[in-house]
């Protein structure tokens, strides 16, 4: 019951047990002095909480006094596993019990109780939080609670604080030791052999499959082989340089390790030989798993003692990519609970053994990556080729634009190279939060400009903010962006400071923190740059002095948008422009511009897509000037083409504005040049106020949703997707090294 003192033991064993995680609950009470949003609990209004409630966001939750809620998010959990820490509540009775009918084996119920209900009223009148009113409700409702103790696994009286909390720490500390033992022997063992020379993306891709086949609650070894018997001598890396890159790989993945057993046995040696180690070592009840391909299946019976194998393991196979990157990468697993891969006649009486993964896999392999590594000068030759390819200067690159079948594919393959070469297959998730669509600018291609009286005018409130902001980090998001309509009055100034403080304070400066909030001085964005952000996203939207003019009212002024990038340099940020791509006349030559205005500036991060119009806006009435969507679609993958081969290190988005266009034009963004996605976690009853062009699409739901949803689309592109990691470009430390 409340005043029991199980928050101050909690406190006291929380430190005695680095297995332990707190889980903080959520509650529409008033915050106390000294208590802090998301340390103490996550503090939320009575709507707010009935919402979440309703959303299904609760594994447990209790009205304890009328208005007066409390609750355990799921994120919480999902929050602490993902730490390989276990979860220890702080919870009223009720919910408690709750948690126990969901987890009955897996967790440890203890009550606390005190000494007598006298003793409980002396420490809940210490407090000094309690009026009398709200006393008499608290000890009328410990009294009902008391009954509920016998439905406890363990009863702790909390009459001396010392005593209780050794007693807590020692039942806390058997139950982990007998859940360990239990879970090592039923906790499922995958096991993936292969060479790994030398370990990829795509390694790493088949092995998440697996572990998502187990909702994560497996382990899974990458055991090493001493050769592959496909490759020659010459053609394998050392076993020093292949094992230290798998654990560099692995660094940090959780339920992933490397295991070099294999290297270690007599040779030659077999599979079966290196199952009965495992066994051996894990105990015989533990189940195993072998991970292959579908291309092993067909001389999976020439294995030695491939029947005992099949006896000790099932088999998790993966669709194989072919040998040159592409291939039968799709989902192709069918409906059910499991599905059967496609086995050669001699395994048919095993089919129950075989399991078909489900997932897209990447497209990648390992030949590809030694013979790149192996090249002399690579990066000059690379440097070479892609100038024969698209030339010097921007006269060259209008031609490139104009480049479609063939050769466009040519290009597009290109910057892929490039880009795996320079910034990987890693794809950055950065949380989009349209904080306001008050704009003092009245441009003539926006929908939201201050001259369109059909807008429904709004501004996200702070507490919405940091809930979305909180909810993001939480789900994995390393960045998010604050993107709002110009305005430059004290009080919009002001906020947004505020927010980036907040912000700072509560991720404690690691979620990373990018603006979008249009022209500013100089003194504004050094104090925003204080508070916490560090990149900020400020588009051209063309380099053409002329045709930015066509873009924009007479006050709008060129050159005040270059001395705002100017600015922004001079304030230490990570500088993002971009611009639109098929305006009404527009040119290529304005288009290869736009490039070399990107180089020559030294832009760090650029977003660009198609122009998509609006009929609420004055640009509206030009629309016949402008290309087809086929052929906007077109010009956009050849400029992110063309620009991730000029540029290699910069860091480039993969806009929603493609897939307006096209049903994939964010993967093959993705595929080809982006390595940045940015998903809309702004609250949902503001979104369909910030429509800057027609048929904007959005992927909604809550943060955990968007980010599921973005992940399939990012492994469909053959990408890796990067949870807590900012993913600051690489073009911006270069420049500063460069400028030192």
């Amino acid at each position: 019951p409340s005043g029991s003192g199980k928050t101050t033991i909690v406190r006291r064993v929380l430190p005695m047990l680095p297995r332990l995680a707190f889980s903080v609950s959520a509650t529409s009470r008033q915050m106390r002095p000294g208590e802090q949003n998301g340390k103490d609990y996550y503090f939320l209004t009575a709507d707010d909480f009935r919402k979440a409630v309703a959303a299904g966001e609760f594994l447990e939750y209790e009205e304890v006094y009328a208005g007066q809620f409390y609750g355990t998010l799921k994120s919480e959990l999902t929050r602490i596993w993902e730490q390989n820490q276990d979860v220890v509540f702080d919870v009223d009775v009720k919910g408690g019990l709750r948690i126990k009918e969901q987890f009955p084996q897996q967790s440890l119920a203890i009550f606390i109780q005190p000494p007598s209900v006298a003793e409980l009223k002396r420490r809940l009148e210490g407090r000094g939080t309690e009026t009398p009113e709200t006393l008499k409700k608290r000890l009328d409702r410990a009294e009902e609670e008391l009954s509920f103790a016998p439905r406890f696994d363990l009863r702790i009286v909390n009459d001396d604080l010392e005593r209780a909390v050794a007693e807590v720490q020692a039942a806390v500390t058997a139950f982990l030791q007998a859940e360990t033992e239990d879970a090592m022997t039923s906790r499922p063992l995958i096991l993936y052999f292969g060479s790994f020379n030398p370990v990829h993306s795509g390694h790493i891709a088949v092995a998440e499959a697996a572990l998502r086949h187990f909702g994560g609650e497996a382990d899974l070894w990458f055991m090493l082989s001493a050769r592959n018997p496909f490759k020659t001598e010459a053609e394998m890396w050392p076993d020093d340089k292949r094992w230290a890159l798998l654990n560099e790989a692995l660094a940090g993945r959780a339920g992933m390790r490397a295991c070099d057993l294999e290297l270690h046995l007599p040779r030659p040696s077999y599979t079966v030989h290196t199952l009965e180690r495992v066994r051996a070592q894990e105990g015989t009840a533990r189940p195993l798993y072998l991970l292959m391909g579908e291309d092993n299946l067909a001389k999976f019976t020439d294995w030695r003692s491939f029947e005992t194998i099949l006896d000790w393991c099932r088999v998790l196979v993966y669709p194989r990519a072919t040998a040159d990157g592409g291939g039968d990468g799709a989902d192709r697993a069918v409906g059910g609970t499991e599905a059967v891969p496609r086995l050669p006649e001699s395994l048919a009486a095993y089919a129950q053994r075989f399991i078909l993964l489900r997932g897209a896999l990447l497209p990648q392999n390992s030949t590809y990556i030694r013979r790149r590594a192996a090249r002399p000068q690579a990066a000059a030759t690379d440097r070479t080729a892609t100038q024969a390819l698209i030339g010097h200067t921007p006269e060259d690159w209008a031609k490139c634009l104009q480049w479609r079948g063939a050769q466009a594919e040519a290009l597009r393959e290109a910057a892929r190279e490039v880009k795996l070469a320079t910034v990987g297959p890693q794809v950055y998730l950065r949380g989009l939060i349209e904080y306001s669509n008050i704009c003092r600018k009245n441009c003539f291609y926006c929908g939201i400009r201050a001259g369109n009286p059909s807008v429904s005018r709004y501004a996200v409130t702070e507490a919405e903010v940091l809930t979305a902001v909180e909810n993001a980090y939480r789900a994995g998001f390393g960045s998010i962006v604050l993107q709002s309509g110009e305005r430059q009055d004290a009080e919009f100034i002001d906020t947004i400071e505020r927010l980036l403080q907040e912000i700072t304070r509560r991720t404690d400066g690691r979620l990373g923190i990018t603006l979008s909030l249009g022209e500013q001085t100089l003194e504004t964005y050094g104090r925003w740059r204080a508070a916490g952000a560090t990149r900020y996203l400020l588009r051209i939207e063309t380099s053409n002095p002329a045709l930015y003019a066509q873009l924009h009212p007479a006050d709008h002024r060129f050159d005040d948008r270059i001395k705002a990038l100017e600015a922004l340099k001079a304030a230490d940020y990570m500088v993002g422009s971009g611009v639109m791509i098929g305006l009404p006349g527009q040119t290529e030559a304005d288009l290869a511009g736009d490039l070399a205005f990107f180089r020559d500036f030294g832009i760090d991060m650029v977003g660009m897509g198609p122009y998509i119009e609006h009929r609420e806006t004055p640009l509206y009435a030009r629309r016949h000037e402008i290309p087809t969507l086929a052929e906007r679609y077109e010009l956009s993958l050849n400029m992110l083409a063309l620009l991730r081969l000029i540029m290699p290190t910069l860091n480039m988005a993969a806009t929603t504005a493609m897939a307006s266009l096209h049903p994939q034009g964010r993967e093959a963004a993705l595929r080809i040049a982006a390595n940045v996605i940015m998903p809309n976690i702004t609250p949902g009853r503001y979104r369909e106020n910030y429509f800057l062009y027609e048929n904007k699409l959005c992927i909604c739901g809550s943060e955990q949703d968007v980010k599921d949803n973005i992940e399939a689309l990012v492994r469909s592109a053959g990408c890796e997707l990067r949870y807590f990691e900012k993913g600051d470009p690489r073009h911006y430390h270069d420049r500063k090294q460069n400028s030192i």
